[in-house]
């Protein structure tokens, strides 16, 4: 519906609410597959490290996380297969299971936060921190804000008092605006969001709600991620760049440097296939060039207006072996990936076609299409960069906090970590770090002196406080 439409509804005396369906994306992106695991033996990545989480052990009082995500990837050997979960019926009526990970966005943020440790693989999470997941996001990383929405009414039906949204968009409705001041002000949660990645001032949502704890992303040493949003709602900032953790691998674009998830085509072939890339623009004509590279080559396309089955035809009747796709148009129909066809095809994000077409400008111009034969996802270890995964860390720091003081609310939880963050960049809370780097042993020193002469519920400190950002400390 377009807003005029909208407005038609809402004059309607029977309608008392309606709005565009907002769509929502995930905040991470994918760098590289770790090939080789071996050296990988309860490796504890400096993201934990830089929040202090392997300085303190979750509390006698667990407290119960909830992933907001692609899924997760439950027998992966490196994740607990303890946890909990809620399917999702998405506006198609197309059901998301919770127990698997397609696309491993997921399963990363679950390592980040929980990791199995003592087991001699892998990776080391933030502490064993009980875990619930819930989808709001399908295998493409994409979603709606009434399945973010469902998904958070998840969450804290099933008993969550930290929520991972590792997702945005550009806008927010007056419908979720007044679930997230609920789900903290009345049901006593916390929600922690990513202030989004592209590297500008602007306003990512639901980061953005006032009610919402925005994280921006930091390096190893500690500057702040130039891909980062910066705004006056950031609050507090965690590791987000070259984050390595769990995560699931169906499908992988693999160049001599680098390696991109990617998305099969269904209908396609599934199968192992390398060649020459070769640039066939938008695909709306046979791509003769193709044939040009001797054995045929693996055609990249630029997707906007074209049929997606027509453009893969294109590819093989021009000799192409393999083909990539990726959306160049934000009207193109992505959602229409099924091609009857004798070759492989994937589908990539925007940005990695981009990179992928800078290949060819640098002539390097080799390039494979790597498929798993079983309809199931390895399970694997990967690198990802971006404000999705700078969030778990702070979730995590918040559910180990709050294990150890049960007797405090999420107002004064956020107090705490907000006080005792370390302060980077200008002195003082600031757009690009909110009040600094989230350091949980630190803001477990400070609150176990705090409530010595000023206890949690006293009401001298902690109090709730609409705004957001640099508003949270008095």
């Amino acid at each position: 519906l377009n807003n005029s439409e909208i407005q038609e509804l809402l004059d309607r005396e029977v309608i008392t609410s309606a709005h565009q369906d907002l769509q929502v994306e995930s905040t991470g992106s994918f760098q590289r597959i770790l090939t080789d695991t071996r050296n990988l033996a309860d490796l504890t990545t400096w993201g934990i490290k830089m929040i202090q989480a392997d300085q303190l052990d979750v509390g006698p009082n667990p407290v119960k996380c909830c992933i907001i995500d692609t899924g997760y990837a439950i027998d992966h050997p490196d994740l607990p297969s303890d946890v909990t979960g809620d399917n999702a019926i998405n506006k198609f009526e197309e059901v998301w299971d919770w127990k698997i990970d397609f696309n491993g966005h997921g399963t990363h943020i679950a390592g980040i936060i929980a990791a199995l440790g003592n087991n001699d693989i892998g990776v080391v999470g933030a502490g064993d921190i009980p875990l619930h997941i819930t989808r709001g996001l399908d295998d493409q990383s994409r979603g709606f804000e009434s399945d973010v929405i469902d998904a958070v009414k998840q969450c804290v039906a099933a008993g969550a008092k930290v929520i991972n949204v590792s997702l945005g968009s550009a806008a927010m409705s007056q419908t979720s605006n007044d679930l997230y001041t609920k789900v903290v002000n009345e049901d006593g949660v916390i929600v922690v969001a990513a202030a989004g990645n592209k590297g500008s001032k602007v306003h990512e949502y639901p980061a953005s709600h006032p009610d919402v704890i925005s994280v921006s992303a930091v390096y190893e040493w500690g500057k702040y991620w130039e891909g980062s949003n910066y705004s006056d709602q950031v609050e507090l900032a965690a590791p987000g760049h070259s984050i390595l953790s769990t995560t699931t691998t169906l499908t992988a674009v693999h160049t001599s440097d680098f390696s991109y998830a990617a998305v099969q085509v269904t209908g396609s072939r599934s199968r192992e296939q390398r060649g020459a890339l070769v640039d066939c623009g938008p695909g709306n004509r046979v791509c003769s060039a193709a044939q040009n590279t001797g054995r045929g080559g693996i055609c990249l396309m630029s997707r906007d207006q074209t049929h997606l089955r027509r453009m893969v035809y294109n590819c093989a009747a021009g000799g192409g072996k393999g083909a990539i796709i990726f959306d160049a148009s934000p009207n193109s129909d992505s959602s229409s990936s099924y091609a009857r066809v004798n070759i492989p095809v994937v589908i990539v994000p925007t940005d990695v076609g981009i990179k992928l077409q800078g290949l060819l400008k640098d002539g390097n111009d080799k390039v494979s299409i790597g498929f798993h034969t079983s309809d199931q996802p390895e399970h694997s270890y990967a690198v990802y960069e971006g404000t999705s995964m700078a969030v778990p860390h702070v979730v995590a720091a918040a559910a180990l906090l709050w294990s150890h003081f049960p007797e405090c609310n999420n107002h004064e939880i956020r107090y705490a970590l907000d006080i005792s963050a370390s302060d980077q960049g200008e002195e003082g809370c600031d757009m690009d770090y909110g009040y600094g780097i989230v350091k949980v042993k630190d803001a477990y020193e400070w609150l176990s002196n705090k409530i010595i002469t000023e206890p949690c519920g006293s009401g001298s400190w902690g109090k709730p406080r609409r705004g957001g950002g640099c508003n949270t400390v008095e």
